[in-house]
This record gives C-alpha cells, sequence and structure tokens, in this order.
C-alpha cells in the first residue's frame, strides 16, 4: 500500500511544465509589460506637452491627429476600392482571383494593372507550350492484341 501511496505522490510532484515552458511564458509577459510600458510613458509625455502647450498649439495637434486618422481611414477605402477594381481585372484577363496578393500593388494601380498584362502574358505563353508539347506528344498506336478490350473498343453488350 505504501509504494502505491509513494508512487502517486512522486507523480504528483512532477513538474506539468518544463522549465524551457516557464522561460518562454516569462519572456513573453516581459515582452507584453515592456510593450504597456511604452505606450503608457509616450500617453505620459504626450499629455506632458499638452500642459505645456497654449490653446492653439493644443489645437494645431488635435487637428494633425485628426487629420492622420482621416488620411488612415482615406487610405483603407482606396485600398478596398482598388482591391475591387483588381479583381475585376482579374476576371477580364481571365485569371484567377488567387493571384490577387501576386498583381496588387496597395494605392497604385498602375503598377497594379502592369503587374496582370505581365502576368497574363505569362500565362498565355504557358498555355501555348503546354499545347505544343501536348501535340508533339507520340501517339500510342493499337496494340497487336486480337481479344476484345471493352475499355478500348466500346461496350459491346453483344461481346460480353
Amino acid at each position: 500500500m505504501e509504494i502505491a501511496e509513494n508512487t502517486q505522490l512522486e507523480e504528483s510532484l512532477k513538474p506539468v511544465y518544463s522549465q524551457k515552458d516557464f522561460d518562454e511564458y516569462k519572456e513573453k509577459l516581459e515582452d507584453d509589460f515592456q510593450k504597456k510600458e511604452a505606450l503608457i510613458k509616450e500617453e505620459a509625455k504626450k499629455e506632458n506637452q499638452k500642459e505645456n502647450m497654449s490653446e492653439l498649439e493644443l489645437a494645431k495637434a488635435e487637428l494633425e491627429d485628426m487629420k492622420k486618422k482621416y488620411q488612415q481611414k482615406e487610405d483603407e477605402c482606396t485600398i478596398s476600392r482598388q482591391k475591387e477594381e483588381t479583381l475585376v481585372c482579374l476576371k477580364d484577363a481571365e485569371l484567377d482571383k488567387k493571384a490577387l496578393e501576386l498583381v496588387y500593388v496597395p494605392l497604385d494601380m498602375d503598377s497594379t494593372k502592369k503587374n496582370i498584362e505581365i502576368l497574363k502574358e505569362l500565362m498565355v505563353d504557358l498555355r501555348k507550350d503546354i499545347f505544343k508539347n501536348t501535340i508533339n506528344a507520340p501517339v500510342l498506336e493499337a496494340s497487336d492484341n486480337t481479344t476484345y478490350d471493352p475499355f478500348i473498343e466500346g461496350f459491346d453488350t453483344n461481346r460480353l
């Protein structure tokens, strides 16, 4: 009985996590803490600067922040519209929509359209090469085997 209890006690004392797991978790927590600390310091610095600003400077800073936020939203909308336009161009070029990430250049539709044309030319050339290789492939000739093969000659119910 005591041996079984000792074995259970030893198993219950085994660490659930290894030292490596603990170190990785500790490192993750430290990274998160440093990021949060940096954000808090940055916010405190902004608040300190705001306290030292006049009303006019404060208004200008708020205006700049609003302009940045507006520009970010504007860029997001532009990117969304451009992706939709790129998908239409891909469809017109008879290319798969999976190629979107290959050809799309954010906020630059001219480069995107050039990339679509390049990809289209590559696909046409590839199709031509495949077709030429298929045409030039040797044709299998009929064998001298005189036994009936329904898969080659077609199924005939009279011969089965």
